[in-house]
This record gives structure tokens, sequence and C-alpha cells, in this order.
């Protein structure tokens, strides 16, 4: 009863943790990506 109620407040701030440091890695790859998408659309034109 007791590891149950200690659970739930202590696993609140693991999970805000978990989304952040997710949501960053996905921050980074999305801008990885527009970065890379960028120059290919911008280099295509330029190549032709």
């Amino acid at each position: 009863m007791k590891a149950n109620g200690t659970s739930s407040p202590s696993l609140r701030p693991s999970v805000e943790v978990l989304t952040d440091r997710s949501w960053r890695a996905i921050n980074k790859t999305f801008q990885r990506h527009l970065h890379q998408g960028l120059e290919m659309y911008f280099r295509r034109p330029i190549s032709k």
C-alpha cells in the first residue's frame, strides 16, 4: 500500500523528465532533417 502511494507522486516527475528528453531529441532530429532538406532543396536548382 505504501509503495503504491509513493510511486504515483515520484512517477510524475520522472515521466516529465522522460518526455522533456524525448522532446529535445525529437526537436534536434527534426531540426537536423529540416536543415538537410533545405540544403538539398536549395542546392537542386543551383546545380541545374
